[in-house]
């Protein structure tokens, strides 16, 4: 009876050191190769579009915002639609990412609106609940051909939003509608943003 129990223990310590030894080290780089991958497929999903384009247009705020001021950060940019309600969800959808960024310096937003009237800019902003007036900018354009052409936007298709990294190169292009890529942006966003200090 007695040298079953040692044999049963035996057995046991065999297993755990067997488990020890080979499988948790199996496991481990399994999931770490995993990680590694989703990575890569996602750096894989980042081109280049072109350079995002010059430009002088005043935000909300009155600043007039040049490509120069967002050299270093990365940018994601939104064609606003003209009509209001169309536009007030555009803005939500956004207000979702921005909060996920919102403590970070180094994350920009901007929204390009074609309106006749540039002293209501933020009046508007405040309406589509634009409220964090330093992150995100609310600026106008004379047309929407000419915010297209900034961040190199396709002509055709329903690609609403961009990111563009640190040196303004435009890196892809997003369908506001689709969450799952609405989803992607945010881990777009974490990839090329820069190294951030520790909280």
């Amino acid at each position: 009876m007695a040298n079953e129990q040692i044999s049963r223990k035996l057995k046991i310590r065999y297993i755990l050191f067997l488990v020890i030894l080979f499988v948790l080290p199996a496991l481990s780089l399994y999931f770490l190769n995993s990680g590694k991958n989703y990575r890569l497929q996602a750096l894989s999903e980042l081109k280049e579009a072109g350079k995002v384009e010059s430009f002088k247009l005043k935000n909300q705020r009155g600043l007039e915002v040049t490509p120069h001021m967002l050299h270093g950060k990365v940018s994601v940019a939104c064609l606003l639609p003209e009509n209001p309600d169309s536009a007030a969800f555009y803005s939500e959808r956004l207000s979702i990412i921005h909060e996920s960024y919102d403590d970070t310096k180094d994350v920009v937003f901007l929204s390009f609106i074609n309106t006749p009237d540039s002293t209501k800019l933020l009046e508007t902003a405040t309406r589509l609940g634009i409220k964090d007036h330093d992150q995100w900018w609310l600026l106008r354009s004379e047309d929407s051909e000419t915010a297209r052409r900034l961040y190199h936007f396709p002509k055709e298709g329903n690609l609403q939003v961009a990111l563009a990294d640190t040196s303004l190169t435009v890196r892809n292009h997003y369908n506001i509608y689709d969450n799952r890529q609405m989803g992607r942006l945010v881990e777009h966003i974490a990839l090329i943003i820069p190294a951030q200090p520790r909280r």
